[in-house]
């Protein structure tokens, strides 16, 4: 585990905020890791008995979260430490993306290259990304925009004869969009997208009458689309990516290392996000309570808690080497009722407490009385330094045994049972004597 510093509780959202806070010190550990990673000699990776060390890659990196939005936090931190990720548990549709209107805008121009201003619009999208400098340039230049003019008829043809694909393939080649964006953090998302839409524009033509009938499919989709399957955001490739996995999509998978930076973070039932719950009785039926009262409110969030252990359970055991938990304490303080905090409101937080408040003060004590002898579990309290199943004094290039890691159970946590036995623990699958050095 790895503790947030804090000297009271901090609120879930905003830039002091546990998600934001979590997310950069995350970032920044996985960022250290991967750049150990890639020295030579190598100073982080795994070993196997009598072998040398295998280098950990940011394909060995899970990181686990809730819900889209923790996803998409963890992701722009990374992307600021210049890490890429991928993130594979993706629904958005692909209309959704900012290059389906970019799409849309060059289509545009490309049905109707006679018209300056549809041009101009396309030469700015984000996928064609002239800067105002040259598209002054060119308004300044009646040669060069005449041939920019030009350029677009060229591609008007192409739609017409071989179709829009073909067009959209010669643009991207045209205007160097394949190098210009790779070059960038976000650009085999970007790229992929662009590709993935000329596809679905491609297909849907079969069935259209000309070019205008494309334009006002592309307009409709993006306006009011249905979500089928074919629309969801490809995934870009992941073979060199840090993986961001919902922790309902990891079920039954296994990551070397994996980083839960929110664990801390839950939704509790209220009747300001919850206008209809859903409740079970003891005889497995289910009812629907539209505007629901104090006492179906609380029964929902005792369900939702329930849940959040599960789903905590998930996440706990999808390391097969090493696992790393964030810990913080959110709240508020007031002068009424000073420190008020909601960490034993979340799943791991009542396990820690049984449901019993946790003030700051006392969660360092909570996490050292839960190591206890254990020496596979380390506690730091730096935020912006993360240690997850390895010993304090161990060197970077130090190999765990197989054997020592077996030995490692989380029976229980602070007195409540969590795992019956070593064998469901996910730091006890490293059998083969494959282990971490990190």
């Amino acid at each position: 585990t790895w503790q947030m510093d804090q000297d009271g509780p901090v609120p879930k959202t905003g830039a002091d905020g546990y998600i934001a806070r979590m997310a950069q010190a995350c970032a920044r550990q996985i960022t250290r890791l991967i750049g150990l990673g890639g020295q030579r000699p190598c100073d982080t990776g795994f070993a196997r008995s009598g072998e040398g060390l295998t280098p950990l890659k940011p394909s060995d990196i899970a990181v686990l979260v809730r819900d889209g939005n923790e996803a998409a936090a963890i992701r722009s931190a990374l992307t600021a430490q210049g890490v890429k990720s991928v993130y594979l548990s993706d629904r958005e549709s692909v209309f959704d993306s900012p290059e389906a209107l970019s799409m849309l805008y060059i289509l545009q121009a490309c049905s109707d290259p006679t018209n300056d201003a549809r041009v101009r619009t396309a030469l700015s999208t984000q996928v064609l990304n002239l800067s105002f400098e040259a598209l002054d340039r060119l308004k300044q230049d009646e040669l060069a925009w005449e041939a920019e003019l030009e350029r677009f008829k060229q591609f008007q043809n192409i739609w017409r004869r071989q179709g829009v694909l073909p067009m959209v393939r010669a643009l991207l080649l045209a205007f160097d969009v394949s190098a210009r964006m790779l070059a960038t953090p976000s650009g085999e998302r970007q790229l992929t997208n662009v590709l993935h839409l000329s596809e679905m524009v491609q297909t849907a033509a079969a069935d259209l009458d000309g070019e205008q009938g494309v334009i006002r499919w592309l307009a409709g989709q993006i306006e009011d689309h249905q979500g089928g399957d074919d629309q969801i955001l490809r995934l870009e490739s992941d073979q060199a990516l840090v993986r961001v996995v919902t922790i309902h999509k990891s079920k039954g998978l296994e990551y070397p290392l994996v980083f839960l930076p929110f664990i801390c973070n839950f939704r509790k039932v209220t009747a300001g996000n919850s206008p209809m719950v859903k409740l079970h009785s003891d005889d497995g039926g289910v009812k629907m309570v539209v505007s629901p009262g104090q006492d179906a409110l609380e029964a929902a969030d005792e369900e939702r808690l329930a849940e959040d252990l599960r789903i905590l359970y998930v996440a706990l055991t999808r390391a097969c080497h090493a696992c790393w938990l964030g810990m913080g304490v959110m709240g508020r303080v007031t002068k009424k009722e000073g420190e008020k905090t909601d960490l034993h409101q979340s799943g791991i937080g009542y396990l820690l407490k049984g449901g019993q408040m946790i003030p700051t003060a006392d969660l360092p004590d909570i996490l050292s009385d839960l190591k206890g002898a254990c020496d596979r579990h380390c506690r730091d309290p730096s935020a912006g330094c993360v240690y997850g199943s390895c010993r304090p004094g161990l060197r970077k290039t130090d190999a765990v045994t197989g054997q020592s890691l077996q030995r490692y159970n989380c029976q229980k946590l602070a007195g409540h049972q969590l795992f019956r036995d070593s064998r469901r623990c996910g730091h006890a699958r490293c059998r083969d004597g494959f282990s971490p050095a990190v």
